[in-house]
């Protein structure tokens, strides 16, 4: 359980440093109104989700780009799943009655390869719990009543990452088994002020971020076809934008060693050893990617491209954002030559 306690104080950490600001109620999304709207979409879009494959069509490929349009349809309601409900699960099993085990017997780890999208999952924390530091914190717990506490934690976690707008999502995978997951946050950095000329409450300044962890993933030895392993390297916040900070955070003091703390761990203690999560390979094909985590969550992945690269953000200014604003402010009210 100490490792279990490390992983959920490390990201209660993470999640109250990067978004110590809150906003006002009434400038808040109202919650109720959102899911009165997916409930609305839900009835004119999500009824049809899934029956591609009893729609008369005349080539494949006209069934695959249909799987691929109702995913994203979905993603799009939901807001990635967010915000899904009972509708948006009925569909979602619906599209996987076609697609599912699709791809799988006939691919290798070099089809992981390249740089994906999250575009939806089954948890509302599906978001997050996508990247290998709460996978590997998931596999952690050896109890049902342990994966219940930190399901509850990690629900926990999404609240108090209310105050923020979660950005791109993506995960990039290298030859040789790499992956590293980009969550990139953008948050308020004066959300509210008691006079305010710009009629918000606030000033248009944000903090910015990318919580980067970094794993390894590889399929399991002697396992059945799409089986995989993944275990945990590093985690760091990438492409700040807080003046002072992002010098540190980029540093070789800015990362967080999770593989070389258990390494330890396990050269101490010979009951332990360094946490692996299992992902199952639930389908692959038409640059659709779907995996399962211990718990039965699924996360949907999109291929961008065969790029290995993670996120340069050495073009971003750690300024929060005071020169983007300070050019907006003069080309579009005081157009003066600079």
């Amino acid at each position: 359980m100490t490792f279990l306690h490390l992983f959920l104080a490390l990201a209660l950490l993470g999640g109250a440093a990067g978004f110590s600001h809150q906003y006002r109620h009434k400038y808040r999304p109202n919650a109720s109104r959102m899911t009165r709207v997916v409930r609305l979409a839900s009835s004119n879009y999500l009824d049809s989700i899934g029956d591609s494959e009893t729609t008369t069509t005349t080539t494949t490929t006209v069934k695959k780009s249909t799987h691929l349009s109702d995913l994203l349809r979905l993603s799009a309601t939901t807001l990635r799943g967010e915000q899904g409900d009972e509708d948006s699960k009925e569909a979602y099993a619906r599209i996987l009655e076609g697609i599912e085990g699709k791809g799988v017997e006939g691919s290798s780890e070099e089809d992981l390869v390249g740089t994906w999208s999250l575009v939806y999952s089954t948890s509302a924390e599906g978001l997050f719990r996508s990247s290998p530091f709460f996978l590997t914190a998931r596999a952690v717990c050896k109890t049902d009543d342990d994966a219940d506490k930190f399901s509850w934690f990690c629900q926990m976690h999404r609240k108090a990452l209310a105050i923020s707008r979660i950005g791109k999502v993506k995960q990039i995978i290298k030859e040789g088994g790499e992956v590293v997951n980009e969550f990139n946050t953008i948050a308020g950095a004066i959300p509210f002020l008691k006079f305010s000329l710009l009629g918000s409450g606030g000033l248009p300044i944000e903090i910015e971020g990318c919580i980067t962890s970094t794993g390894v993933i590889g399929a399991v030895e002697g396992g059945d076809k799409g089986e995989y392993n993944i275990g945990m390297k590093e985690v760091k916040i990438a492409g700040s934008n807080i003046p002072g900070l992002r010098s540190v955070l980029d540093s070789e003091y800015g990362v967080l060693d999770t593989k070389r703390l258990g390494d330890f761990i396990e050269s101490v203690n010979q009951n332990y050893d360094n946490p692996k999560a299992p992902l199952k390979l639930v389908s692959l094909f038409d640059g659709i990617r779907i995996v399962r985590d211990e718990s039965g969550i699924d996360y949907v992945y999109v291929k961008e491209s065969d790029d290995q690269k993670p996120t340069d953000f050495g073009t971003r200014d750690a300024d929060l954002g005071f020169l983007k604003l300070i050019e907006g402010f003069n080309d579009n009210v005081i157009k003066a030559f600079i």
